[in-house]
């Protein structure tokens, strides 16, 4: 105005969370940050791969560079497979390689395939470990029972004991029956969802 110049503005609509209805951040408790420091970039790749069905395809035609017919043919084969979540994956996968690059999308994938999917721990590089290790409990080397108290997945030796007896614990994805020590790297898993990196 003060120079008389023209000026330009680009706006689009709000950007809604479908299931709620809320908008995406900071003050509804839903932000995503692209600053590393703020969101990892697994955790970065785990919003946008939890996302609910309602919304994925907005998503994909907001937050990705893949072309409409591409986006189509997507939720054309998740019709017919609903449960493999392929949107979800491939728009985890574009906006994390899109913000982070696509050495920290693949590792977080490695990661998280690792975790959820069944891929051997021993697959994960040094550089995994590290990513790994910034979202979930670490240990040193020991024996189970004292790497589960040490982590907070047991409460007491007993409790660890009980859990292993009953075969709750796994280590590097093969359940174990009773205490042993670990001397290399290793992820522990107790339950579907709790973890202690090893190393």
């Amino acid at each position: 105005k003060l120079d008389a110049a023209d000026a330009h503005v680009w706006t689009v609509p709000l950007i809604l969370d479908k299931t709620t209805g809320k908008k995406f951040g900071k003050s509804e408790g839903n932000a995503v940050w692209l600053d590393s420091n703020l969101t990892s970039p697994y955790k970065f790749y785990q919003f946008w791969l939890n996302v609910d069905d309602i919304g994925v395809v907005d998503y994909l035609k907001i937050f990705t560079l893949l072309d409409q017919e591409r986006i189509e043919e997507l939720a054309n084969e998740a019709t017919k497979n609903p449960g493999a979540r392929e949107l979800q994956r491939t728009l985890a996968r574009e906006v994390t390689e899109l913000v982070h690059g696509h050495a920290r999308r693949a590792s977080v994938e490695r990661v998280t395939s690792v975790l959820f999917g069944g891929e051997a721990f021993s697959s994960l590089s040094d550089a995994d470990l590290d990513e790994l290790a910034g979202e979930i409990p670490t240990s040193g080397f020991g024996d189970i029972v004292s790497i589960l108290v040490g982590s907070a997945l047991a409460s007491s030796n007993g409790e660890a004991r009980r859990l292993i007896e009953s075969g709750a614990v796994s280590v590097n994805s093969q359940k174990i029956s009773e205490n042993i020590d670990l001397t290399e790297k290793s992820l522990v898993k107790k339950g579907k969802n709790n973890f202690v990196l090893v190393r």
